[in-house]
């Protein structure tokens, strides 16, 4: 098997928005014990239970992580004995806040031979290891090939819109901020306003939030292209490689809407 080359991180520490996440979960679950104790409950079990009740059963917008983009795999730091698992991918397109229906997965990494390098208090240590396929597979190294060389493409293309959709959300939000602060350019900041959400809008289906908005929604081009990922997965028997895509659109578009 090729040597192959891989750029993909993971650290012990939290994200920003996680350890935000963190402070305010600690912060509201501080308040509901202080109120529990006012009103006569101070048995800790029970505090704990009611609790696990309360954080299960809070409605969406009232938790503190609706809809926000996935953290990255954390390192576990733990004194002792410690295990992490590689999904054996290489690194997402970047998600942002509400995202719904975009599939930012990165390509599965090719058999080959891999090196892990491990830095702890500034010392690190090095290790070589290997993927190999599955020996009942009949997958040439082609297809692998191909199928790599798609899925990358694919990601590239969904993380090039993501990363717009969110340097158009910044924007727009400073342009929002700036509009309040001089009046004078409110006319101006808004027309641009609505320029931007044209083109986010052309983007990406904003009025999805949930699953089931999709019967009322139609997805945007952003979530019909990162849906090919799952085609990537197979092509039908006996196709080129290089002709799967187009092979699996083409079947795709001769279904009824009700299909």
């Amino acid at each position: 098997m090729a040597r192959r080359s891989l750029s993909c991180s993971f650290s012990s520490k939290q994200d920003s928005i996680t350890r935000a996440d963190s402070l305010k979960v600690d912060a509201l679950k501080k308040t509901r014990t202080d109120s529990l104790k006012q009103a006569g409950i101070t048995d800790s079990t029970k505090i704990d239970s009611i609790l696990g009740v309360l954080f299960d059963t809070l409605k969406d917008e009232d938790k503190p992580w609706p809809h926000r983009p996935a953290a990255p795999p954390r390192v576990a730091n733990k004194a002792g004995l410690n295990m992490f698992v590689w999904n054996m991918k290489y690194p997402p397109a970047r998600d942002f806040w509400g995202i719904n229906g975009v599939a930012t997965d990165g390509p599965l990494a090719l058999p080959g031979t891999y090196r892990v390098r491990l830095t702890v208090g500034g010392k690190s240590s090095v290790e070589t290891f290997g993927l190999k396929l599955d020996p009942r597979s009949k997958v040439t190294p082609a297809d692998l090939q191909a199928q790599f060389a798609f899925e990358k493409q694919l990601r590239d293309t969904v993380n090039a819109v993501t990363t717009a959709i969110i340097r158009i959300r910044n924007v727009r939000a400073q342009l929002e901020a700036d509009a309040t602060q001089a009046p004078a350019a409110a006319d101006a900041a808004r027309a641009l306003v609505d320029k931007l959400n044209r083109i986010e809008d052309g983007l990406y289906q904003v009025h999805s939030q949930a699953d089931e908005d999709g019967l009322v929604y139609p997805p945007g081009p952003t979530e019909r292209l990162s849906g090919l990922v799952f085609a990537a997965s197979a092509r039908p028997a006996g196709t080129p490689p290089a002709l799967a895509p187009a092979c699996w659109m083409r079947s795709r578009s001769r279904r009824s809407p009700e299909t």
